[in-house]
């Protein structure tokens, strides 16, 4: 496999079943839970994520997930440890369970970031970190993996601010004879409802263009809506290149002229193409005009992003 980008080293205690740890907080309370903990000399936090046994058995995303632990990229969270069965007692009954430790990330992810701060108006902070997006992405197609559910709830912020991608729980590798779940509502590329869909880079790339017009615009392009719905259907719009769609977005759009750049659309329309054959490629993504325009280097990201969070204190 390929080697990223340096990171710093961390070290894991010898001892790496879920007793080792003191869980400091709830991080989320999915049905795949989510801790932030502290080794036992409370030196060093880590991400302990929580797999239950299902019908007595290892659960499928756990065994998933696991598969993509050797990845190593500076855009990639990294997994330092699994441990495939673990037993606690509740309700005088045992319970079952996997986990992995992962890196910790400490400003939460984009999605909340993205809302809470409004980042659309800083175009050159969206260009960072869909810098950052691109080039994990470009690290795992080109060893033949790919992540199947990006978006920007995925996308956490890790130390100095640099942009993580996680939860490989529905990757997919090269050969692989199944793929596991249908992708994220409203993220996911036409054909990722399929279960036989084919072409994963392709269907990465169009949810990477969902995580820019989220971070570039403030909101969502469409939702998808129920069959028989009455609303307006603006992912039909978009997808045939009607330009409603815009039109529909200009009317909700802060600074829209300064937002919705001909150079914007163009890259948007373009990866997110209904026939995935038609969508843009990596290589072409940077390539492009919008893509080419100015971004923070490491030093001004972390200044920059210390005034947002200096402002939450």
């Amino acid at each position: 496999m390929k080697t990223g980008s340096a990171r710093s080293t961390k070290t894991i205690p010898t001892e790496t079943h879920s007793k080792s740890f003191q869980i400091v907080q709830t991080i989320s309370d999915s049905d795949y839970p989510v801790y932030k903990v502290t080794n036992k000399d409370n030196t060093q936090f880590f991400a302990l994520k929580v797999y239950p046994y299902r019908d007595g058995k290892i659960n499928k995303y756990f065994a998933n997930e696991v598969r993509f632990m050797s990845l190593k990229h500076s855009n990639i969270i990294r997994v330092f440890h699994s441990e495939v069965r673990e037993k606690v007692i509740r309700d005088g009954k045992p319970r079952f369970f996997s986990h992995i430790v992962m890196e910790y990330a400490p400003y939460g992810d984009l999605m909340t970031f993205t809302m809470k701060h409004k980042i659309w108006n800083d175009q050159k902070l969206v260009r960072t970190y869909f810098h950052q997006l691109i080039d994990a992405l470009e690290y795992l197609h080109s060893n033949d993996l790919y992540h199947m559910d990006v978006k920007l709830e995925n996308l956490l912020i890790g130390e100095n601010f640099v942009l993580k991608l996680a939860d490989f729980d529905t990757g997919y590798k090269k050969g692989d004879r199944t793929l596991l779940g249908s992708g994220t509502s409203g993220r996911r590329a036409p054909e990722r409802k399929d279960p036989d869909v084919e072409g994963m880079a392709a269907c990465d790339i169009y949810s990477a263009g969902i995580c820019l017009f989220n971070m570039a615009v403030g909101h969502f392009p469409y939702s998808e809506l129920q069959p028989g719905s009455k609303q307006e259907d603006l992912w039909a719009m978009m997808l045939d290149e009607d330009e409603k769609f815009w039109q529909r977005h200009q009317k909700i759009t802060e600074n829209y002229s300064q937002i919705l750049t001909p150079m914007f659309k163009s890259l948007f329309m373009s990866m997110t193409k209904r026939n995935p054959l038609e969508r843009i490629s990596i290589e072409e993504i940077k390539q492009s005009a919008w893509y080419q325009g100015p971004v923070y280097k490491p030093d001004e990201l972390i200044n920059v992003m210390k005034a947002y969070f200096s402002d939450d204190n």
